[in-house]
């Protein structure tokens, strides 16, 4: 390359496009700089690291860009460079603000949206809405507030006498004999009668659906997150989709967790326990049955059954445990002994699996002696695999196509301040966690539930002490 005189015009463009790139630069890393102080989850340590570099780097860089005394080549080069680095500021500038939008869209959405299913017989001459004008409707009332926005809709669309009922067993009888043209009832029920019943699924058909957003009433018991123990809900409910769509909770587990310590505790309690839910009388139910009255009524009725607080909750569906566990990389669990379902083949030994295997490993319990018992400790160990996945340094790589894909995708109700701290502490100390558990057990019986008054249903009676001994571990974990 032939040389360029200082004093020539060449020179002089070449340092005003070096001195422009010098100004681009500064600026970059002043806002890299800010925006990582404001978006608080880096420890002060790696602050004070990656700062000192910077100061360097840039100082040099700045020096050779503005100097008159610098050869042309060498401005080139370390401009080249620069623009590099500036490319490099302004992707680590919208990661930055990937997180910082996903974190603060983590928060409940402040509703959980109920879907409610117009049902008529499958043989029946009607298939739309319309076709039930001048009809009556009879609609199963679950006391949620969302039922005088239904009646609303439907008589918005259509002339319709719509009745109101607490009977849900009767309401049933009543459609399959024909005596009722029409029922309305809230997903939830509508799929908890197609399990019970085979023919209310097989002689029925849905054909039309509202969906009615409903405010949730949850009350967050804040602490020290990084300092004192707290307790942590994880609700999975039955669906696919939306995660505001209210369901039926398949999966209640209680994680204690000690952040000093390091400690956390996985209580698992069966989906069919037979408790009494919060502030109702009358018959108990199963806990599963508490999420179509919405994630409060869960959360109440679990600091009842175990006379702990709350303070959080995560809720996650079946997109969720298949979306987080296939960009993570898929998880390894061991297993002692050996089952298939009608998809998968679980093998003693170690099972890599991806999204959609580990979701059906979580559900099944078929396959076991145990039953609810066993799907329990294998969805204990889901979570403890993820948990041991997503805290090693590896992960951190894919941080940004995990927050990509995860959005949406389960909603809780620890703040976004808290969620930083939590990722600073872990950031921080890169410290792995001890994973223990402690579940609930019961007997098999059958009972009446105050969803489904009419009708007896397979439930959990509770071992009291199991309740003591997870009380006690609880405790345990709280205080060491």
């Amino acid at each position: 390359m032939k040389r360029i005189k200082k004093n020539s015009k060449a020179y002089r463009i070449i340092n005003f496009i070096s001195r422009s790139i010098a100004l681009i630069l500064l600026l970059a890393v002043i806002a890299l700089s800010g925006f990582a102080i404001y978006l608080n989850i880096f420890p002060l340590k790696y602050l004070i690291i990656v700062g000192v570099l910077l100061i360097v780097i840039t100082g040099c860089t700045l020096f050779v860009l503005i100097s008159n005394k610098i050869r042309a080549k060498w401005k080139i080069i370390i401009s080249f460079m620069s623009l590099l680095i500036i490319s490099g500021i302004c992707f680590g500038l919208v990661a930055g603000l990937d997180v910082l939008d996903f974190i603060n869209k983590l928060a409940n959405k402040g509703y959980m949206t109920e879907n409610y299913y117009v049902v008529v017989l499958k043989n029946s001459v009607y298939s739309q809405l319309e076709d039930l004008a001048n009809t009556n409707i009879v609609l199963y009332d679950n006391g949620s507030e969302g039922i005088k926005e239904v009646v609303t809709q439907v008589k918005t669309e259509i002339p319709v006498t719509i009745t109101e009922s607490i009977d849900l067993a009767t309401m049933t009888s009543s459609l399959l004999s024909g005596e009722t043209t029409a029922l309305i009832m809230e997903s939830s029920y509508k799929n908890i009668l197609d399990e019970q019943d085979d023919t209310f699924k097989t002689s029925t058909k849905i054909i039309y659906t509202i969906n009615v957003k409903v405010k949730i009433k949850t009350t967050v018991k804040e602490v020290g997150i990084t300092t004192e123990p707290f307790i942590v809900y994880i609700s999975g409910v039955d669906t696919y989709g939306p995660i505001t769509s209210v369901s039926r909770s398949d999966v209640n587990i209680v994680a204690t967790i000690n952040p000093q310590t390091k400690k956390v505790l996985l209580t698992s309690i069966p989906r069919d326990y037979y408790v009494q839910l919060h502030g109702t009388t009358g018959y108990k139910d199963k806990l599963t049955h508490a999420g179509i009255y919405g994630i409060s009524m869960s959360i109440k009725t679990i600091e009842d059954l175990l006379a702990n607080d709350i303070n959080y909750y995560i809720k996650v569906n079946f997109d969720s445990l298949i979306k987080i566990v296939d960009i993570i990389g898929g998880i390894d669990i061991n297993l002692a002994q050996g089952f298939s379902t009608p998809e998968y083949r679980f093998v003693a030994g170690n099972n890599h699996m991806n999204g959609k295997k580990a979701l059906a490993f979580s559900r099944e319990r078929h396959s076991f002696a145990g039953g609810d018992r066993a799907r329990g400790e294998n969805q204990e160990l889901v979570i403890k695999a993820i948990i041991e996945k997503v805290s090693s340094p590896s992960i951190l790589t894919k941080y940004t196509s995990i927050l990509n894909s995860l959005e949406g995708t389960f909603e809780t109700n620890v703040s976004a301040t808290n969620i930083k701290k939590l990722v600073k502490m872990q950031l921080d100390d890169m410290a792995s966690w001890q994973i223990t558990s402690a579940n609930l057990d019961g007997n098999d019986s059958s009972n009446y539930t105050y969803s489904f008054g009419g009708q007896m249903l397979y439930v959990m009676e509770p071992k009291l002490e199991t309740i003591d001994q997870a009380k006690k571990a609880i405790a345990k974990i709280k205080s060491n």
